[in-house]
């Protein structure tokens, strides 16, 4: 029997175009489940509510029900923060200096053309000092040579458009006609409308698969990384960054925590559960580890004081010196609110 919270008529309240579904649990199909939390919708109507369950066979972490396939647009607009170009990319000094100094050291570490020379080197010294977050080298991705690569989920393409002024080939796809269509315009690489599995793409075009804060949005994560896997080449990777369901973040701030984020964000992954599924679809698990968000930690527990928590935690991560130092630790204590992933197509 599938346990889902709808038996309290309050846990669960959508917007009355959205068509709700009851599923069993997304990694194993096991079909009982237990109560984590219930959450609001942030941005969404005051009523508005979704549970996030625990399949009790797996350990899964998945929003339901859930809003169907052809429903779920609703929670996507167009001016959705992912689709917009100027959050995305900044231009301030500070910025386009941090983008100079990885490029030195991937043209020295990571085979990215032209060939370093003195300069280079220098550089990549620099740019290694000064670029110390795990979060900001999970993209240094070792160049290919002529090689294609696919960002899933390109949103509003500022990855895309690093990628190709980095020497990929670079393409994009995402399930947004609107954000397609800006991601294409402003990148100037091709972007389909589309997912994973796709018919349109054929087995092995690319050398590296990404997708960034994408697979937590899938209704079917199975079909979605097996039809990533079928697109890689052999020996081909694919890259990619979910929250981590099992963080200190989530366990300290519950419903408050942004990777919370229902009910865009279906999956609810831990660092396990993530694997377990790679491996499940063919994928050879080369590295997951956490990664520490101060952002992240900071907006959570100011949303937490929102409902009136004062707690000594909430009350220091809420400052830029507090979220920084709880980032820092959640990181080297493997709590980190982001889990990255790197696994190869045997």
């Amino acid at each position: 029997m599938l346990l889902t919270p709808t038996q309290d008529p309050s846990a669960v309240h959508a917007r009355p175009e959205v068509e709700l579904e009851s599923v069993a649990c997304p990694l194993c199909q096991g079909g009982e489940a237990a109560l984590v939390l219930t959450a609001p919708v942030v941005g969404g109507e005051a009523e508005e509510r979704f549970a996030i369950v625990e399949c009790q066979a797996c350990g899964m972490h998945f929003t339901n029900p859930r809003p169907t396939l052809e429903t779920i647009s609703h929670y996507y607009p167009s001016d959705y923060s992912c689709y917009d170009v100027r959050r995305n990319w900044d231009e301030r000094p500070r910025a386009r200096l941090r983008r100079y100094l990885e490029r030195e050291v991937l043209r020295a570490s990571h085979g990215y053309p032209p060939s370093p020379g003195i300069a280079t080197h220098v550089g990549a010294i620099a740019g290694r000092s000064w670029i110390r977050r795990r979060i900001q080298r999970c993209f240094w991705i070792p160049f290919v040579e002529s090689g294609k690569l696919l960002d899933v989920g390109c949103g509003s393409g500022a990855f895309l458009k690093r990628m190709r002024q980095l020497g990929w080939q670079a393409e994009g796809l995402d399930f947004s006609p609107v954000a397609a269509e800006r991601a294409q315009a402003w990148t100037g690489c091709p972007v389909r409308v589309d997912s994973l599995p796709s018919e349109a793409i054929p087995p092995s075009s690319f050398d590296v698969v990404t997708m960034w804060q994408v697979l937590e949005h899938t209704h079917h994560p199975r079909e979605f990384i097996r039809g990533a896997r079928e697109i890689t080449k052999p020996g081909g990777w694919i890259y990619l960054s979910v929250p981590n369901f099992a963080g200190w973040s989530r366990t300290a701030f519950g419903a408050e925590w942004v990777g919370v984020d229902v009910p865009r964000h279906l999956l609810h992954f831990t660092p396990d559960c993530l694997s377990r599924l790679l491996s499940s679809e063919g994928w050879q698990v080369k590295r997951v580890e956490t990664l520490g968000m101060d952002g992240w930690i900071r907006e959570s527990a100011r949303r937490s004081a929102g409902t009136g928590d004062r707690s000594r935690k909430t009350r220091a991560c809420q400052g830029k010196q507090g979220g920084q130092v709880a980032s820092w630790w959640t990181e080297r204590r493997g709590l980190g609110d982001y889990l990255f992933a790197a696994a190869q197509n045997a």
